[in-house]
């Protein structure tokens, strides 16, 4: 399965829009270099071009569609398989999964009245296995 890297984005403060990327260096066991995350427990963020642009084009907006901040947009891949320990190369670095889906939070509204969210399934999370350069346009393979 492949897909390629529609954006790059770093954010180095919390809170603050983030830096668009034609380039970025991932660090083996942690995530984006000069990323605020790089060392979280979560230090990579993955999305789909597609839910991205579901997301916007909803007339009721979720709790977190203005929190949720991908590291890497993705498009042209189906991401609903993958699962945790899945491995996907892009340029020179590997990532593992680490975790699928955001959680959802009893305050947001269309959990509240029984919406789907795209984030519940479609938000992924990895580490870095494989330290390199990654960049926008860069082919992304699932194994």
């Amino acid at each position: 399965m492949t897909g390629k890297v529609a954006r790059l984005i770093k954010y180095s403060v919390k809170n603050e829009p983030g830096q668009e990327l034609l380039t970025a260096v991932l660090i083996a066991g942690q995530g984006m270099s000069g990323d605020i995350y790089c060392l979280s427990e979560k230090p990579l963020s993955l999305f789909t071009k597609e839910a991205r642009e579901w997301m916007e084009a909803q007339d009721e907006k979720g709790l977190c569609f203005h929190r949720f901040k991908e590291n890497i947009l993705l498009e042209k891949i189906d991401l609903k398989a993958l699962q945790a320990g899945d491995k996907l190369y892009i340029g020179s670095a590997a990532l593992r999964v680490s975790s699928v889906g955001k959680r959802c939070f009893k305050e947001c509204l269309l959990y509240r009245e029984g919406d789907g969210c795209r984030l519940s399934g479609e938000a992924f999370f990895a580490v870095t296995e494989r330290g390199g350069e990654i960049h926008k346009g860069d082919a992304v393979y699932i194994y």
